[in-house]
């Protein structure tokens, strides 16, 4: 009875406590190897499947960036074209800086023109009434020359006549 008692002991009803053999051991090492190894493809697999996901976004980012590249280059393009545009406008902007100092110039010259014309109004308006008062003498004079020659004609038409009576 005593014997039953310790097989009784040793033997338990609970899973966890049985006792394994090396067989047990090695059996339970090689299903789990060969589910780690299935685990292992399953794993390489997906990795597999993400790498090529991943090689897919990449191809679309590479697009993406050429498309990009390709705008890069239109905007330079235009850049290019817009640096053009303004190397005019400056060369337009300096032609009418210089058309406006020239301008400025011709009107400088135009109020000195206008000036000079009006100090030479104002000697012009002296020799006017300089030669206007020399006429009126000469109409003076022509007038007393003219009664002295009346004066003399009737005088000399009025001698004769007294002499020969």
């Amino acid at each position: 009875m005593s014997q039953t008692k310790s097989t009784k002991s040793i033997l338990s009803s609970r899973p966890g406590d049985l006792p394994a053999t090396r067989g047990m051991l090695k059996a339970v090492h090689d299903s789990l190897e060969l589910k780690m190894s299935g685990f292992g493809h399953d794993v390489n697999a997906r990795f597999k499947q993400v790498d090529a996901r991943f090689n897919e976004v990449d191809a679309r980012f590479n697009e993406v960036d050429a498309r990009f590249n390709e705008i890069d280059a239109r905007f330079n393009q235009v850049d290019a074209r817009f640096d053009k545009v303004d190397a005019r406008f400056n060369r337009v902007d300096a032609r009418l800086e210089t058309i406006e100092s020239k301008i400025d110039a011709v009107l400088a010259r135009v109020t000195e023109t206008a000036i000079d014309h009006e100090a030479q109004r104002g000697e012009n308006r002296i020799v006017f009434e300089g030669l206007q008062g020399v006429r009126q003498r000469q109409d003076r004079v022509e007038a007393e020359v003219q009664k002295m020659d009346n004066t003399l004609r009737y005088l000399a038409s009025s001698k004769p006549e007294q002499g020969r009576n």
